[in-house]
């Protein structure tokens, strides 16, 4: 089953996206640090450890913000 982007996350200085996908009934996340992506497929404990303090400030991304 093909992976779809379902929405996307971004902190304040848009430094931190995280990206969530859905194939099926799988869910995961992308986290992307400017341009470069820091880990493919994360279980949410991840992403929260990958940013530490900055996941707290994780906001909703309005669609076409992607940088």
């Amino acid at each position: 089953m093909a992976e779809r982007l379902i929405g996307e996350m971004v902190t304040p200085d848009g430094y931190w996206r995280v990206q969530v996908y859905r194939a099926g009934r799988e869910q995961w996340y992308r986290v992307v640090h400017g341009a470069t992506v820091v880990h493919e497929k994360a279980p949410i404990g991840s992403v929260q450890r990958i940013l530490g303090d900055a996941y707290a400030d994780l906001t909703l991304a309005e669609p076409g913000d992607a940088a």
